[in-house]
């Protein structure tokens, strides 16, 4: 099999143009110096100075509506903990599968030193409407399937649309349809 080449290309040409290229500009940027427009400043601006200026740990308020948002009202003995120990108190008394559960999770084990001050001052807020806002899908979904069973027994002769019947399960209210006696059927 033979493989056919178009004129003018070898075979390592095209790396050999890129690695030039490089060198070109490399030698050309450092007896020249860096442009002014690429050059980095030398002072940073007042966003980046707020970028780097490291957090205040929380205060006992903020940690105190950190905690009653959750419905926990903290003691003496828990606002006094240091940021990160705070929230994994938090943690541990948040609902299991929460949003919030899981985001003290992350702020107390990220190896970013601010992530727990960040989630006592912000997170924790923006955890418990996460989590109220799947509450409300979750309701929602569940009358959503208790009308859809409550149409489905209606169309069957023999059924009757009962609570019992109407909150039970997609499996077991299947179950139940299929062993219905029907009029029409004996």
């Amino acid at each position: 099999m033979r493989i056919e080449r178009s004129r003018g290309t070898r075979p390592g040409n095209t790396g050999r143009k890129a690695i030039l290229g490089a060198l070109t500009f490399a030698v050309l940027t450092s007896s020249l110096g860096v442009p002014a427009a690429v050059a980095a400043p030398t002072t940073p601006g007042p966003k980046a100075a707020n970028a780097q200026a490291p957090l205040e740990e929380s205060t006992t308020d903020e940690k105190s509506r950190a905690a009653a948002a959750l419905g926990i009202n903290a003691h003496e003995d828990m606002l006094v903990l240091d940021d990160r120990n705070f929230v994994l108190t938090l943690w541990r008394k948040a609902k299991e599968g929460s949003e919030i559960k899981s985001a003290a999770l992350m702020a107390f084990t990220s190896s970013d030193g601010y992530a727990s001050t960040r989630f006592i001052k912000t997170g924790v807020y923006q955890a418990k409407k996460t989590d109220a806002d799947n509450e409300v899908k979750d309701s929602v979904a569940k009358q959503q399937a208790r009308a859809a069973k409550r149409n489905a027994v209606a169309q069957m002769p023999g059924m009757e649309a009962t609570d019992e019947v109407v909150n039970l399960g997609e499996k077991e209210f299947v179950f139940r349809a299929g062993r219905t006696p029907r009029p029409d059927r004996r």
